[in-house]
């Protein structure tokens, strides 16, 4: 996946794909691969996590 500035990522639903990611990567037999995988859904958590607290934020006055 490449990011751009230009792209808009907030309607995507990052524990949804963080949650596909992970049982993706659990299907996959032990290796580089998996653990390339586990590291793409721990990505996905945290940006999951991160727009979680973005939405809560109060707008500034």
């Amino acid at each position: 996946m490449q990011l751009r500035d230009d792209a808009d990522f907030s309607t995507i639903d990052w524990n949804n794909q963080a949650y596909l990611t992970r049982r993706h990567a659990e299907a996959l037999p032990p290796g580089p691969k998996r653990n390339a995988e586990i590291d793409r859904a721990l990505a996905c958590e945290a940006l999951a996590h991160s727009s979680q607290l973005l939405l809560q934020r109060e707008p500034r006055k």
